[in-house]
């Protein structure tokens, strides 16, 4: 009985967070899909985007990057920073050119704006060139 009760309580204060999240996200004027899909949302898609940063992503497109860095200013407007901790020592460990702001974010220090992945391809790297970032 008591086990029961306590998991009732971890599932309220988990919906409690998730709507805290998604309260956030509404004040921030986040995209509808972005408030639906919360906390999961912003984490799968900010996990997606190293993953395939990681694989040399020959297809990403300069949207789809600078999005993923919006994303990840998302998740610290929705306090989740603690949450990306292991997939931000991972983003972290394919930047260069750190010394450089590619990227706007209101987040304080915001380290994902400076510099750009090492693996940069396509469309991606032919941007960073042009830009003068990458060589």
């Amino acid at each position: 009985m008591a086990e029961n009760a306590r998991d009732d309580k971890l599932r309220r204060e988990a919906a409690d967070g998730q709507e805290e999240v998604r309260r956030r996200l509404r004040q921030r004027g986040a995209a509808d899909h972005v408030v639906r899909g919360g906390a999961e949302y912003l984490i799968s898609q900010w996990r997606d985007l190293i993953g395939r940063l990681e694989a040399g992503c020959p297809t990403c497109t300069l949207e789809e990057y600078f999005n993923g860095l919006d994303v990840r200013t998302l998740i610290h407007v929705a306090g989740l920073d603690a949450r990306v901790a292991n997939e931000d020592a991972r983003f972290r460990s394919l930047l260069t050119g750190t010394d450089r702001r590619i990227w706007e974010s209101d987040a304080p220090d915001p380290f994902w704006i400076y510099g750009y992945p090492k693996t940069a391809a396509g469309q991606l790297l032919e941007y960073l060139q042009g830009a003068g970032f990458a060589k």
